[in-house]
C-alpha cells in the first residue's frame, strides 16, 4: 500500500533508509485521498494486530509485526502433503526446459510487484531453450508455449516436465515481505528455482536450493552455466525435491493455526 500510494516519490528498492524516506515524503503528497487510504490501512493493521492473534505467510512479516504484538504466528503458503504425495522424483531430461507460472498483464497493465517486462522475450530466439508459461492465454511460438489456466493437478504435472522454474519479477520495495507460493510448488515438482534476489522470504525458506540474480543479464549467465552441466542440473533438482518433501509442507505449521485460535 505504501509503495502504491507513493509511487510518484523518489523511493526505490535501493534506498538504505526507505521507511524513513517514506515517512518524510508522505507529508508532501498532494493527493489527500491517497494519504487517507494509507493512514486507514496502517491504523487497521495496528488495531487488528494488537487486539487479535495474526497468521502471516513470511518470517519477515512476522518479524515486523512482532515489534507490536507477541501473538504473530508463521503460516507459510506451502502445499498440503496430499497435494504433493503423488509427485514423482525428477527425471533426467535430455533437453532442459523452463516454466513460468503467473498471471498475464491485465489490459496491458503489469502488477508492479510481479513485473516481468522483457523476460519472455529472452526465450523468443531459442537460445535459452523452451519456456512453458502457465496462467497466460496467448499464441504459441516455436520456443514458447502458453498453457492458460490449469487446475492444480494439471499445473503440477506440467511443472514436473521441466527443469527450471522462474520467478523473474523486477525488484520492488515489497519483495522483502513477499513469499509467492509458486517458489514452493516449483521445489516440490523438482525444479531448480531461479528468483530475483529481492524476494527475501524465498531465500530464507529454500536456503541454498534457490539461485538468485539481480537482473536479467545475470540471470541469463547463471542459467546458461547451469544448463550446460546436465549432471549438476539434475543433482540440484533432486536435492530441491527432497528438501521440499521434508520442509515445505503445510502440516509442519498447522499447530500455529490451533495456537492462534486458542489465543483468540
Amino acid at each position: 500500500m505504501i509503495s502504491q500510494y507513493e509511487s510518484s516519490t523518489d523511493v526505490s528498492y535501493y534506498d538504505t533508509d526507505m521507511l524513513a524516506k517514506i515517512k518524510r515524503n508522505v507529508t508532501t503528497l498532494g493527493n489527500q485521498i491517497k494519504k487517507n487510504k494509507r493512514k486507514m490501512w496502517i491504523d487497521w493493521e495496528l488495531e487488528i494486530t494488537t487486539k487479535f492473534p495474526s497468521l502471516v505467510p513470511s518470517s519477515s512479516i512476522k518479524l515486523e509485526l512482532s515489534r507490536i504484538s507477541n501473538r504473530v504466528f508463521l503460516l507459510p503458503n506451502f502445499p498440503l502433503n496430499n497435494e504433493i504425495e503423488r509427485i514423482k522424483p525428477p527425471n533426467n531430461n535430455s533437453e532442459p526446459s523452463s516454466v513460468y507460472a503467473g498471471t498475464s498483464p491485465y489490459k496491458g497493465y503489469q502488477t508492479p510487484i510481479k513485473n516481468i517486462d522483457g523476460f519472455i522475450d529472452l526465450f523468443a530466439m531459442g537460445k535459452l531453450g523452451k519456456l512453458n508459461v502457465i496462467g497466460w492465454n496467448a499464441s504459441d511460438t516455436e520456443y514458447i508455449r502458453y498453457h492458460g489456466f490449469l487446475d492444480r493437478t494439471d499445473m503440477i504435472n506440467q511443472m514436473s516436465k521441466n527443469s527450471i522454474g522462474f520467478i523473474p519479477w523486477k525488484k520492488h520495495p515489497f519483495h522483502p515481505y513477499c513469499s509467492p507460493n509458486k517458489a514452493f510448488e516449483y521445489a516440490h515438482t523438482g525444479l531448480v528455482v531461479f528468483s530475483t534476489n529481492s524476494l527475501q522470504p524465498i531465500f530464507d525458506t529454500l536456503l541454498d536450493n534457490v539461485i538468485g540474480f539481480n537482473d536479467y543479464p545475470e540471470m541469463v549467465e547463471k542459467f546458461k552455466n547451469l544448463i550446460s552441466n546436465t549432471e549438476e542440473l539434475f543433482t540440484k533438482r533432486v536435492k530441491t525435491y527432497e528438501f521440499a518433501r521434508s520442509n515445505l509442507l503445510w502440516e509442519n505449521y498447522e499447530n500455529n493455526i490451533f495456537e492462534a485460535y486458542k489465543q483468540a
